[in-house]
């Protein structure tokens, strides 16, 4: 199980760091909107936390 976390993050930073992946940002905020940036999360409007949780799950 480890090593496939470690592979898969080779995997990302390595297209991260020569331009084949680049992040898209959706949407920014300050610190004083702390609890708008969680609700943004928890509504899943976005598309990364539906990533994000699917590797912690596994």
């Amino acid at each position: 199980m480890r090593r496939k976390l470690d592979a898969a993050k080779k995997y990302i930073y390595e297209r991260l760091e020569d331009g084949r992946f680049q992040p898209k940002i959706a949407k920014t905020f300050s610190f004083a909107q702390v609890v708008e940036a969680y609700q943004y999360l928890e509504s899943s409007a976005q598309i990364g936390i539906r990533y994000h949780r699917a590797l912690k799950a596994s």
